[in-house]
């Protein structure tokens, strides 16, 4: 039986290799809020064009 290539977008079933290609590298990141123990962040990326 011929293998069928995987068409999910779950990060769990994909490389370390195509998880990082598709992040974009992130600039700067700041703490907005932290409400009940859960943290609220602003994160601007770089401009990759």
């Amino acid at each position: 039986m011929k293998k069928r290539k995987l068409n999910s977008k779950n990060p769990k079933y994909r490389s370390e290799a195509q998880i990082k290609l598709e992040q974009q590298p992130i600039a700067k990141q700041i703490l907005i809020k932290e409400v009940k123990g859960a943290k609220v962040y602003a994160t601007f990326y770089a401009n990759t064009n």
